[in-house]
């Protein structure tokens, strides 16, 4: 019986185990790592592209993302960012066109920023957005790093792969019942 409780304990505290992800992106290009225990793996740039990619039907696209989908909103506010940079310097030859871009990049990063408010839990944030007429080139540097517990990893896997097999059950029924409809009408038509 100890032994039961020992393994029931070992599991659940499995499940508390911090999984981290950074992304950033600058003018070097994106990069992502994942992290678990101190173990980092990076996820982009990919260091090979040799694997074959194989063309899913349309059925098999919307049952996936779908299902994605509604795993996602079930663990969006357990997910926390630890930390976003937002880091923006517009110019412009012309200094009009260049607070118009300030004005757009600030918009959009406000407006992104209340968005993820609103679904994740957001520890500390840092936007800098600025104009700058003596540089030649606009500058755009953002990174995040966000973290959730391998137990909330495993339910998302769960009630994605139930969504999954539910939408295909679904649609495969509905070709059946179409099916059946259309045999029905034609069986009625020669009846009649």
């Amino acid at each position: 019986m100890k032994a039961l409780f020992l393994i029931l304990l070992a599991i659940a505290l499995l499940f508390y185990i911090k999984i981290s992800l950074h992304a950033s992106y600058d003018s070097s290009g994106a990069a992502a790592f994942i992290s678990v225990l101190g173990m980092t793996k990076q996820l982009l740039p990919r260091k090979s592209m040799s694997e074959t990619k194989q063309r899913q039907s349309l059925k098999d696209i919307y049952c996936k993302s779908n299902a994605a989908l509604k795993a996602f909103n079930k663990i969006k506010h357990s997910i926390v960012i630890e930390h976003i940079d937002i880091s923006c310097i517009c110019t412009d030859v012309d200094p009009y066109t260049a607070i118009m871009k300030f004005n757009v990049v600030n918009a959009f990063s406000f407006s992104l920023l209340s968005y993820l408010e609103s679904c994740f839990k957001i520890r500390s944030r840092e936007v800098n957005i600025d104009t700058d007429m003596n540089v030649d080139k606009p500058t755009t540097e953002l990174s995040a790093q966000l973290s959730l517990r391998l137990g909330q990893v495993v339910y998302f896997i769960l009630i994605f792969s139930y969504e999954t097999i539910k939408l295909k059950r679904r649609l495969c029924n509905g070709k059946q019942t179409q099916r059946n409809d259309a045999v029905g009408n034609e069986q009625r038509e020669a009846a009649g």
